[in-house]
């Protein structure tokens, strides 16, 4: 497999290590911005998936803010 956004390959990984987040993008390239929605979709598209959901965490603080959750 090859990343469609920076050519990774599981022999060459992005450095610092990346994996496969869907089929032919990795972890390194799905959460940059433009790229952000079309990772949104393709989790949602998995029948497993029940939702998307984006969490803040502050220094300090033990709870999480649900920030974006898209549910299908």
């Amino acid at each position: 497999m090859k990343c469609k956004y920076c050519s990774c390959t599981d022999d060459k990984p992005c450095t610092g290590g990346c994996a496969w987040a869907f089929k032919n993008v990795c972890t390194s390239c799905v959460l940059v911005p433009h790229n952000t929605r079309k990772a949104i979709e393709a989790f949602l598209s998995d029948p497993e998936v029940e939702s998307v959901e984006l969490f803040i965490k502050r220094k300090k603080e033990k709870r999480k803010e649900g920030f974006l959750i898209i549910s299908k």
